[in-house]
């Protein structure tokens, strides 16, 4: 009969009458790691309460010992963050949790890392080594990504004469149309619209102004380039500088 109420109760808790199956303990608990310590913690209260107190003592404290040690092989990693942008500085991401436990460096684990100093962009790999009451290693990874290029682009008015046009073109430096700051990596330059006698050299951004150009009003688009680097992207710059042709 009591048997037949312990079975009644299981089935209106657990779904089961044979009470909590593994796969209902890691929906409560989230993690194998606690479930397994569960498992193996000694009730001695219950087994008093069942007449076998006495009968089991002297494998309480080896079960003390085995519920004490919790391995981290393989456990899942949950880290403050994933993934940072380049800034200059190292950066390191904390540990939150291993197999859903909230643990202590230096003192439930040790960490080691595959580059002591992460600056750079690049994929950086952690290893969890557990000690003390813990044992097993498991591991987490985090990524550095390249910074947005800081490429700074403003057109500049340019003004000369059809009297000095007519002797010769004119070549300028990039500096006269264009200012260009803070590009990381190699800059490229592209004239995408404006009048066939104003060109710009794609490597330089030197500026010529052809022979014969008549007064006027010009307007050049050109898209500057910053190719970026190890730490920085790509980045593109549309602007426009003007030509003014005075008589």
């Amino acid at each position: 009969e009591g048997l037949e109420t312990i079975k009644e109760r299981n089935l209106e808790l657990y779904g089961n009458e044979n009470g909590p199956t593994p796969e209902y303990l890691y929906e409560k608990y989230g993690s194998w790691v606690t479930v397994i310590d569960k498992a193996l913690s000694p009730n001695p209260g219950m087994d008093a309460c069942l007449g076998l107190y006495d009968k089991y003592y002297d494998t309480y404290f080896i079960s003390s010992i085995i519920a004490s040690y919790v391995t981290l092989k393989n456990a899942d990693v949950t880290l403050s963050a994933s993934q940072f942008t380049y800034n200059t500085k190292v950066q390191k991401p904390t540990i939150k949790t291993i197999g859903g436990m909230a643990l202590q460096v230096n003192r439930d684990y040790t960490l080691t890392w595959s580059d002591p100093s992460p600056r750079k962009p690049g994929l950086y790999r952690i290893i969890i080594r557990g000690t003390g009451n813990y044992g097993g290693t498991t591991q987490a990874s985090y990524s550095i990504t390249k910074a947005p290029n800081p490429l700074k682009v403003k057109g500049k008015v340019i003004k000369t004469s059809a009297k000095k046009l007519k002797k010769k073109a004119l070549l300028l430096k990039r500096s006269k149309g264009l200012t260009v700051k803070k590009a990381r990596g190699t800059v490229v330059y592209r004239k995408i619209k404006g009048n066939a006698k104003i060109k710009i050299n794609r490597k330089n951004g030197r500026i010529r102004i052809g022979k014969n150009l008549k007064k006027g009003n010009y307007k050049i688009k050109v898209q500057v380039t910053a190719k970026g680097n190890d730490c920085y992207k790509k980045k593109k710059k549309t602007v426009i500088f003007k030509v003014v042709v005075k008589q």
